[in-house]
């Protein structure tokens, strides 16, 4: 797994196959192995992942129940203690007051 700055939330991750290096944090759950570089382990904190079938088809469905804010594509999303760095607010902190 890997997190990079973009979205619409701040933060993207993602997937992919590659290499391990030295530096890895790498996590067992229920027999797989979740590897991911130490900032995005960091910024991923308690990040759940699970698979899931639809009538649409299956993959993979993340869920960030540490996280500050996600966004309503599911793509991106802001940790607890980055929201100063992003700019990030929540959507009830945009409303106006008049």
């Amino acid at each position: 797994m890997f997190v990079k700055a973009g979205g619409c939330a701040g933060y993207q991750f993602g997937l992919k196959l590659d290499k391990t290096s030295d530096s890895d944090v790498i996590e067992h759950k229920n027999g797989v192995n979740i590897v991911a570089d130490p900032k995005s382990a960091d910024l991923l904190g308690d990040a759940e992942i699970d698979y899931v079938e639809t009538e649409m088809g299956g993959g993979f469905k993340f869920n960030f129940p540490e996280s500050y804010l996600t966004c309503g594509c599911g793509h991106s999303f802001v940790p607890k203690g980055k929201e100063q760095a992003t700019g990030a607010r929540r959507p009830e902190e945009h409303h106006a007051h008049y």
